[in-house]
């Protein structure tokens, strides 16, 4: 499984450089747009008419009407007409430029109102910035509704009959579009400019379409294949066919790879298991051997001293143990497994004494019977809880064997088995912190449930029960 990782490793790196995008011509994106202007224009719905917009001086239209003609008046006329209105006095000399701008301040002054012709006859912008009608309106808000004046608005004028229509537009895109840009993009939407006029088309309706030629249409200035107006363009790239197919290369790499960590790892079972067939067939001798010479020390055993006596116990006992051991192996090795765990005939006193003995433990049984069961098994089990009680438990031990249907073991202390969360909290812990809880209770719980039977624990106090149907 290392193999995988590795190549996991390796191809999901190169899968990633094979998703960049790639270099588009700078014409075949133009194409591109221009397919695009076209298909949006049709889905766009008409802002402004172009007769409306000839009805209006272009350069009222423009951002620049805000602001002081430079090209006409000089900071000097300006100056000029300035002291005009603040002192409500005719200069001494007047220019021929300026006697508009200083008949218009005098008649503000002296609170004359100024005929409709006045706006008609002069020109339209006053020295300092907006147009004279502009400003005429804020003294005089009842002139809004003649004629001359209605039509000498500035766009930034909210009297002006296209000020609501193009004010979300901005000065600027006014602007661009007057100069006969095709197109200009404010806050996501799109504004488009062709012979009718001028149209409108949101971000919800253009996307889709974009999508359809492959583009990418932003405002943003830099890393742009194609720029208009104050449009960037993008190709995007077709990367849902190169994923697709970069995803098969690497899943079948993957697959190829897997496969051969696979029939490796087979390999070395099948080798390691023929390894442990061997030293199990090869152990059969000495142990037998070691049969024969408990067998010979049994005949004079009740001739010999204590220790001695104690010492060949402990040698058949372990003798015991290598055959259970020894025939345990070649049953799980062998291609029957339905003989794996073997059972035996006992009765559970004999059973339960032969393992509380060892731990200095007491019991109490229900029923004493001579049954058949999986003793060697069910003995690593029982001297597991044992061990895991001693050591991480608390308080006295009590065992309790319960017969009838069934077969129940139950191993109890006083501690309070941990709970899920710290379980969980434990097992991200690093090792060697502290006494692991329960180490081999899944060791238990496995071993119970291939010979039939089942673990219980309960907490708080910690109990842990053996059951196993007779």
């Amino acid at each position: 499984m290392n193999s995988c990782r590795k190549a996991i490793f390796i191809l999901y790196p190169v899968l990633a450089l094979s998703l960049f995008p790639y270099d588009v011509s700078a014409s075949d994106i133009e194409n591109q747009w221009k397919q695009f202007y076209t298909r949006a224009w049709k889905a766009s719905e008409l802002k402004v008419n172009r007769n409306e917009l000839k009805n209006f001086p272009k350069e009222l239209l423009h951002s620049s009407s805000q602001y002081p003609h430079f090209q006409v008046f000089s900071w000097q006329d300006i100056e000029l007409i300035w002291e005009v209105a603040d002192s409500c006095k005719p200069p001494d000399t007047v220019s021929k430029r300026l006697r508009s701008a200083v008949e218009f301040e005098l008649a503000l002054c002296s609170n004359k109102t100024l005929d409709d012709t006045w706006f008609k006859n002069n020109y339209t912008f006053h020295p300092a910035g907006e147009s004279y009608a502009d400003r005429y309106i804020l003294r005089y808000p009842s002139a809004v509704k003649l004629p001359n004046v209605r039509t000498r608005f500035t766009i930034n004028n909210p009297e002006h009959p296209l000020h609501n229509l193009l004010n979300d537009l901005t000065f600027k895109g006014v602007d661009f579009l007057l100069k006969g840009y095709k197109a200009y993009i404010v806050k996501g939407d799109i504004w488009l400019n062709g012979n009718s006029g001028w149209k409108f088309i949101s971000q919800e309706k253009w996307l889709p379409i974009a999508d359809s030629f492959g583009l990418e249409i932003s405002d943003k200035v830099k890393g742009c294949s194609f720029y208009y107006s104050n449009i960037c363009v993008n190709r995007v790239p077709p990367t849902e066919n190169r994923l697709k197919v970069a995803l098969a290369i690497v899943s079948t790499l993957l697959l190829v790879v897997c496969s051969r960590a696979l029939y490796v790892r087979r390999q070395q079972q099948h080798e390691r298991r023929f390894l442990l067939e061997l030293l199990t067939h090869e152990l059969r001798t000495p142990i037998a051997s070691l049969g024969y010479t408990v067998e010979l020390l049994k005949d004079n055993f009740n001739s010999m001293e204590e220790n001695t006596q104690y010492a060949i116990g402990r040698l058949m006992s372990d003798h015991q143990r290598l055959t259970q051991l020894t025939e345990a192996s070649k049953t799980y090795l062998s291609h029957n497994r339905e003989e794996k765990y073997q059972s035996s005939e006992a009765y559970l006193s004999e059973w339960l004494d032969f393992i509380t003995n060892k731990f200095g433990l007491s019991y109490s049984l229900s029923d004493d019977r001579y049954v058949s069961l999986p003793y060697y098994w069910l003995t690593i089990c029982l001297e597991n809880l044992i061990k895991n009680a001693m050591q991480h438990g608390s308080g006295n031990i009590e065992i309790s064997v319960f017969v009838s249907t069934k077969l129940i073991i139950e191993v109890k202390d006083e501690g309070e088995f941990p709970n899920i969360y710290q379980r969980v909290s434990r097992a991200f812990r690093p090792r060697g912190t502290e006494k692991n809880m329960g180490i081999g209770l899944s060791v238990v719980s496995r071993l119970m449930r291939k010979v039939g039977g089942r673990l219980r624990i309960s907490r708080n106090p910690t109990r842990c029960i053996l059951e196993l149907r007779l």
